[in-house]
């Protein structure tokens, strides 16, 4: 005869999967955290846990299934504490500051699942969240529904056009990460109620609720800049627009003028000559007759090779869309400071490059 088990036996194995299975969850969160989806294997996430590597396997599969399983447990997560903490909050400002301190405190096991949706979801970078789960892009969207509706809440006895529910979430996604990526470095003691306050103000700025931004000068040079470019400048310049002096107020604003007046165009259809974001460029100086080539880069990028130049700094900005044979400026009128692009190296959307 079967062996029978008794109810209590069952109840006690069942309880007793449920924690092992768990404790993998939990370590697989923690390695991808750390070590970030390409460098985490089965193996790492088994010695982690405390299990042998079969154990992964029967509970949850190969690598992308345990991915899977992560992202999920990650967006139900962000969902309950939504539900559960942010949304039933009376005041709208206060639910907008806790929101914002929740998403710092969480960033890096939020963005598991936010990745997979951002500009760095380049081909292979991260698995298709279609091909993780059924479930996950819908978990995406009900996040970014739940958090339109604070935002929406947030800044609604403000002034100014309002952007629809989806654009201000992602607009919010787009400052916490520029804010994160290149103002919170790793190991920094960190002032919580600052930064809160100003991923705040920048976010208002964005949405069109904080001081008025230059108004397009119609005697400026026509500005060529793709779309994608264009997103991440934008939230580059108002995030340094709270961490900076009255020294790169002018810069700032000189930028922003330039977006507010630019070309947006289809990467294909960029003119050859043109500056881009990643373009290489020789630069000759116009009194010294010395040549230079730089590289025009987000900032994260500067400190990587000695050509690179942050699109944030004076030249970085006179460079953005200019053509080559126009003349640019570092800062002030100072003839000294002043450049001639003589050519162009390299275009990454002549080269085909249009993910760059």
């Amino acid at each position: 005869m079967p062996r029978v088990q008794k109810p209590t036996t069952r109840a006690r194995r069942k309880r007793e999967a449920e924690l092992r299975r768990r404790a993998v969850l939990d370590a697989a969160g923690e390695v991808f955290t750390s070590d970030g989806y390409h460098a985490t294997t089965t193996e790492k996430i088994a010695r982690h846990a405390g299990v042998s590597v079969g154990t992964v396997y029967n509970l949850f599969g190969n690598r992308d299934r345990v991915y899977a399983a992560v992202v999920r447990d990650v967006a139900q997560g962000m969902l309950k504490h939504l539900k559960e903490s942010l949304l039933p909050q009376p005041d709208a400002e206060a639910a907008l500051e806790a929101l914002i301190r929740w998403r710092l405190a969480e960033f890096r096991r939020h963005r598991l699942l936010l990745v997979l949706f951002s500009c760095e979801q380049a081909p292979g970078a991260y698995p298709d969240p279609d091909a993780l789960s059924h479930d996950v892009r819908s978990l995406y969207l009900r996040y970014l529904d739940m958090v339109a509706g604070i935002l929406d809440r947030g800044i609604e006895q403000g002034a100014g056009e309002r952007l629809q529910p989806l654009h201000l979430a992602l607009s919010f996604e787009g400052v916490l990460s520029a804010f994160v990526g290149y103002w919170m470095p790793p190991g920094r003691a960190r002032d919580v109620a600052r930064q809160v306050r100003n991923v705040k103000e920048t976010f208002m700025r964005m949405a069109g609720l904080g001081p008025t931004r230059p108004v397009p000068d119609a005697r400026r040079r026509a500005v060529y800049i793709t779309s994608f470019d264009l997103a991440r400048v934008r939230e580059l310049a108002a995030v340094a627009r709270s961490f900076g002096g009255a020294e790169s107020a002018a810069y700032l604003d000189e930028l922003e003028g330039e977006l507010a007046a630019a070309r947006v165009v289809d990467p294909r259809a960029v003119p050859p000559d043109v500056v881009t974001m990643n373009s290489r460029v020789r630069l000759v100086g116009t009194a010294s007759g010395r040549s230079t080539v730089r590289r025009l880069v987000f900032p994260t990028e500067e400190d990587d090779a000695p050509e690179n130049l942050s699109v944030l700094q004076p030249l970085g900005t006179g460079l953005l869309g200019r053509r080559v044979g126009d003349t640019v400026r570092a800062d002030g009128s100072d003839e000294e400071r002043r450049y001639e692009i003589a050519g162009l190296l390299y275009q990454p959307e002549s080269a085909g490059d249009y993910h760059r």
